[in-house]
């Protein structure tokens, strides 16, 4: 059932094929071991690891960290460090996902830090974006969130992806902090900027789109903007309505967000 209400976002989550050709993404990536049986271990880790990322986008939390952690104890077992990383990556963003936060910090941590020595610039952008969420939201503390914001600007910036999706992530991740600080304002702009990024990214009518419209809707009505708020609602409800159906449960969170500003 969890697979089923997440198939439409686990589609849109595909990763663009346009990495296929960026060459300085292709150059970014580590070159394979040159010992054929080494070689033949990483390429079959790369691929559990896509599996594993497949799980996280269906919502198979539970199945995806044990995979993870199962992909990272054979990984150890080699000697080849960026595919470590890749897989205490996977590790961090499922406990995340699965509500460990405590050891979704701790191994996000080690990625940021173990990638950043090996130069796997695009591994330690992506532990320190999850870690922006991490610490800031998920265990609540929103200065430690911020300033993981700023390692992460500077890897994003590095990978070229402050206009690409990791670059949004980012930008919700740090709206998610200001918001647990209740700083609303530095919220909503950072939201927008995510939202302005999204829109051009993926279309105006993507369900990621309208995730972020009611973010955005939530901070509104935190600080009394009604009529803001049920605007956003409404264009979310709409983009949901076409892309995931009226039976879809984000639909019905939309319509319970809109009943709740109109109670108000």
């Amino acid at each position: 059932e969890t697979a089923l209400v997440r198939a439409v976002p686990a589609v849109t989550a595909l990763p663009e094929l346009a990495a296929c050709t960026d060459r300085a993404a292709l150059e970014r990536r580590a070159a394979l071991p040159e010992d054929p049986e080494v070689r033949a271990r990483v390429v079959e880790l790369r691929r559990e690891l896509a599996h594993v990322a497949g799980l996280e986008k269906a919502g198979r939390f539970a199945d995806g960290l044990r995979r993870a952690e199962a992909a990272l104890t054979a990984a150890e077992a080699l000697a080849h460090p960026p595919v470590q990383v890749a897989a205490r990556l996977a590790v961090g963003i499922l406990a995340s996902r699965a509500g460990q936060f405590d050891a979704s910090e701790a191994a996000l941590t080690r990625t940021f830090v173990d990638a950043g020595v090996i130069g796997e610039d695009e591994t330690a952008a992506r532990a320190a974006v999850a870690l922006v969420f991490v610490t800031g939201h998920g265990r609540k503390r929103p200065n430690d969130g911020l300033l993981w914001s700023h390692a992460a600007q500077v890897f994003v910036h590095r990978i070229g992806q402050d206009e690409r999706p990791l670059g949004a992530t980012l930008q919700t991740n740090i709206g998610a902090t200001h918001s647990a600080k209740g700083e609303l304002e530095a919220a909503s702009a950072a939201l927008e900027r995510a939202l302005e990024l999204q829109e051009r990214l993926l279309g105006p009518d993507h369900p990621d789109v309208a995730g972020l419209l009611c973010n955005l809707g939530l901070i509104d009505d935190d600080r009394g903007a009604y009529d803001e708020a049920l605007a956003r609602y409404e264009r979310a409800l709409g983009i949901q309505a076409r892309t995931l159906g009226p039976m879809h449960p984000q639909f019905a969170r939309t319509l319970n967000n809109i009943a709740g500003v109109r109670r108000a």
